[in-house]
C-alpha cells in the first residue's frame, strides 16, 4: 500500500547500426560452401614476400614488430592470401587434398603509395578484404565431385561483392597485371569503374614457395571500396500473380 504508483521512464531506442560488410561477406561465403579460416595477423618476412609483388605496391612494404612471439610471426600481413595457401600446403601434408578456405580480415598497410622502407611513425591503414583459395575437387553427392576451377573462385567472389553491394552491375575482364596469379587464367572485377577485386589460377611460382602441390585457385575482394545495399524492403503480394507468356 505504500509503493508509489508511477510508470516506468521512457528510453530512446537505441539506433539500428549498420551491418557491417565484413559480418556480411563472412555469412555468404559460408552459406556458399566455404569453410572460414581464422589465421594470424602476422607472418613471416619471407611468407609476406612471397607474391613478389614490384616495389611500389604498398603490400610489398612490411611493417615489422618490435617484439615478434617467433621469427615466423615478425611483420604484419599485407594480404590474406600468404597464409591461406600455406593452410592449403598443411592441409595437403595431413593428407587432405580438397580444400575451400576463405577467410575475412584486416590487413596492414603503410600510409602512401611507394613507401620505402622507414620507421613507421603514424598508424597504419587496415582495409578490410575477403580472401578464398580453392584446392583439390569440390564436394559431390557420392565421391569426389569435379575439379575447383577459376570459375569457381569467380562465383565466390561475387557472392561477397552482391551480399555487401546488392545487385550491383560488375563487370569481369581478364587481367595479366596480378603477380600472383597466372597471367592466362586471371581476372578483375570492377565495380563503378573501380577495381575490387581479382580471381584466377595462383602462380605456379607462387604456390611452389609457400608448398603447396597442383592447381590452386584463388580470389579476393576489397570489402571497403564496396557500398553498403540498402535494407530489403517488403512489398505487398498482388491480388494478382503475374502469368508470363
Amino acid at each position: 500500500e505504500q509503493v508509489t504508483q508511477a510508470l516506468p521512464a521512457l528510453r530512446q531506442a537505441p539506433p539500428v547500426q549498420a551491418p557491417h560488410r565484413g559480418d556480411i561477406a563472412r555469412r555468404a561465403l559460408a552459406a556458399a560452401g566455404g569453410f572460414e579460416a581464422i589465421t594470424y595477423g602476422f607472418q613471416s618476412a619471407e611468407r609476406a614476400g612471397s607474391l613478389g609483388l614490384p616495389a611500389t605496391d604498398r603490400r610489398a612494404q612490411p611493417i615489422a614488430l618490435h617484439t615478434p612471439m617467433s621469427a615466423e610471426q615478425g611483420v604484419m600481413r599485407r594480404s590474406l592470401l600468404t597464409n591461406l595457401l600455406a593452410a592449403v600446403a598443411r592441409n595437403q601434408s595431413y593428407g587432405r587434398p580438397d580444400v575451400c578456405l576463405f577467410e575475412v580480415g584486416s590487413v596492414f598497410l603503410r600510409k602512401g603509395e611507394a613507401v620505402v622502407e622507414r620507421p613507421l611513425h603514424e598508424l597504419a591503414d587496415e582495409p578490410v578484404w575477403a580472401a578464398g583459395v580453392l584446392a583439390g575437387n569440390r564436394p559431390g553427392q557420392i565421391g569426389d565431385g569435379a575439379a575447383w576451377d577459376a570459375f569457381d573462385a569467380k562465383a565466390f567472389a561475387l557472392e561477397a561483392i552482391r551480399a555487401v553491394a546488392g545487385e550491383v552491375r560488375v563487370r569481369v575482364q581478364p587481367t595479366a597485371n596480378v603477380p600472383y596469379l597466372h597471367p592466362g587464367v586471371a581476372g578483375e572485377l570492377v565495380v563503378d569503374r573501380e577495381v575490387v577485386g581479382w580471381f584466377g589460377e595462383v602462380h605456379p611460382r607462387v604456390r611452389k614457395r609457400l608448398g603447396a602441390e597442383g592447381a590452386v585457385f584463388a580470389y579476393e575482394v576489397e570489402l571497403d571500396k564496396l557500398p553498403v545495399a540498402e535494407p530489403a524492403q517488403m512489398r505487398a503480394i498482388p491480388n494478382f500473380p503475374r502469368a508470363d507468356r
